[in-house]
């Protein structure tokens, strides 16, 4: 729910100097070589967009959720890990969210956000 106010916030105000430092985050994720190194790479991915959205309730209330969402993230990264190219999707997903923003497309960023969090297999997590 929090990063379908902060994509397209992000998609609004991102700097290029924003935008280069996501890309950047995809790539040392993709480069990242264990689950806990892309775990980690991953919550920043997530943390960055917030801060871009410059809302400091937004950033506050994802850095007090931090615990519950590094297990999370640290879950999901160890099932995509197993589940074939799932990695390679995620890292797919980040980008077309990172395109939208530099295009400054909010609509699409809002499309792409969902899209990947459509993707988590809860099911998967025993959820």
């Amino acid at each position: 729910m929090v990063e379908f106010y902060t994509v397209p916030k992000a998609a609004r105000c991102a700097s290029p100097l924003d935008v280069a430092h996501l890309y950047g985050l995809i790539h040392q994720m993709r480069q990242a070589e264990t689950p806990s190194e892309k775990s980690h790479l991953d919550r920043l991915f997530h943390s960055e967009i917030a801060s871009i959205s410059n809302n400091s309730l937004i950033s506050s209330t994802l850095n007090d959720a931090s615990s519950l969402l590094d297990s999370f993230t640290d879950e999901t990264i160890r099932i995509s890990s197993f589940e074939g190219d799932s990695l390679e999707e995620i890292y797919n997903e980040h980008t077309k969210i990172v395109d939208a923003i530099k295009d400054h497309d909010e609509e699409l960023s809002l499309e792409m956000i969902k899209l990947h969090l459509e993707g988590i297999r809860l099911d998967l997590m025993g959820k």
